[in-house]
């Protein structure tokens, strides 16, 4: 039985390295396609568990919690203990700040989609990997995440940080990206006369060097009026302090809100 130290898809690219107790196992394509999928979306599960049904998070936190009632690790699926993880470091992340309700129905019903379309490999995983998943995500699956007509979006990969093992490390101090500067943009001209205010939320991945790259739409807070187009072309001027492991810069991606305001609309409104 294999037993993985610590949910590793959000780190690394292909191929990925699975480390176990006995050696390292070169993941396939199926295989790293399933656990970035889980990781990603047990992530975002752990870093939006406020706006969740509390009966739902209460039953799947004592499932996973350490003891002698839970599930030991050499009894679990590979998967569940990705997923397991993975939540538990989204649910830190969040700790150290609110994400709006919006904000996470964005976030999990995307990152839900992906999962949705990786789930036909599941079966593949779990015959190389026994024993077979209890899919403890499949009740946190927005409904919008399986409609028929909804196309996840494609994950760029990340790039390989110097020092992946540190990287896995199961008592590994981590901390998320962060603005370096908080960015300034100017209302879209198609704005002016409508708003005062407006945002767009996006996600970029942010590089060792605190810049952003690959960065995506996730929801305008009016649409139409361009404010998701001028955050995305601003990419290249954001500065982060990137994300860190044992004092170790590696990438990630992150979520970050892109905020304008038109101060000539708010002086002709005082």
């Amino acid at each position: 039985m294999i037993f993985l130290w610590l949910a590793l898809a959000a780190f690394q690219q292909t191929p990925l390295v699975a480390v176990t107790r006995e050696e390292r196992i070169e993941l396939t394509a199926e295989q790293q396609r399933v656990f970035e999928a889980v990781s990603r979306f047990g992530s975002q599960v752990g870093r939006c568990r406020r706006h969740m049904p509390a009966d739902q998070v209460a039953a799947f936190e004592a499932a996973a919690a350490p003891g002698p009632s839970a599930v030991q690790p050499g009894d679990q699926s590979i998967l569940d203990q990705i997923f397991a993880m993975s939540y538990q470091q989204g649910a830190q992340s969040a700790d150290a700040r609110t994400i709006r309700r919006d904000r996470c129905d964005v976030m999990l019903e995307d990152a839900g989609a992906i999962l949705v379309d990786a789930e036909a490999f599941v079966p593949t995983v779990e015959a190389a990997m026994p024993p077979s998943s209890a899919r403890p995500w499949a009740e946190f699956v927005p409904a919008g995440a399986r409609a028929p007509d909804r196309a996840p979006r494609a994950i760029e990969p990340l790039r390989q940080p110097a020092a992946s093992e540190r990287a896995m490390r199961p008592n590994a101090v981590s901390r998320a990206p962060s603005w370096a500067e908080t960015p300034r943009l100017a209302m879209p001209a198609a704005a002016r006369n409508m708003l005062s205010e407006g945002a767009a939320h996006i996600e970029c991945i942010v590089t060792v060097e605190g810049r952003a790259r690959a960065c995506q739409l996730l929801r305008e807070s009016a649409e139409g009026l361009g404010l998701g187009e001028a955050a995305l072309a601003a990419q290249d001027t954001y500065r982060f302090h990137p994300r860190t492991i044992d004092g170790q810069a590696v990438e990630a991606r992150a979520a970050f809100t892109i905020r304008f305001r038109n101060e000539e609309r708010v002086i002709r409104a005082q």
